[in-house]
């Protein structure tokens, strides 16, 4: 069993804004547990990239991410992926908290 962690932030690179998708996390194939905390100040939408492995646009994401508001509890999501790694990714619903991060963490 492997654990990988990361963050994203206003500060960080890739940087969490409004504005643009930040890459999060590279979801590996197979059985996995993932946990997202968002302490930016702001609604977080995460979801994969496109069919084609791209990132989703702003508004896609927007539209379609899972939403994780400031402070909630934790979520956790189990990946099966069975055909290879994932890449998530991150927008804010407006300006972050400066440094601020979104956190997350892959069991494997």
């Amino acid at each position: 069993m492997g654990i990988a962690t990361g963050q994203v932030s206003s500060t960080s690179n890739p940087v969490l804004s409004n504005a643009t998708v930040a890459a999060l996390a590279l979801v590996p194939p197979g059985p996995s547990s993932i946990v997202i905390s968002n302490v930016c100040g702001q609604t977080v939408y995460v979801g994969p990239g496109t069919a084609a492995g791209a990132a989703p646009t702003a508004a896609a994401l927007t539209a379609a991410g899972f939403a994780i508001p400031n402070n909630a509890p934790p979520v956790t999501l189990q990946g099966l992926n069975k055909s290879g790694p994932t890449q998530l990714y991150v927008i804010a619903a407006a300006a972050p908290t400066a440094g601020a991060p979104v956190t997350w963490a892959i069991a494997t």
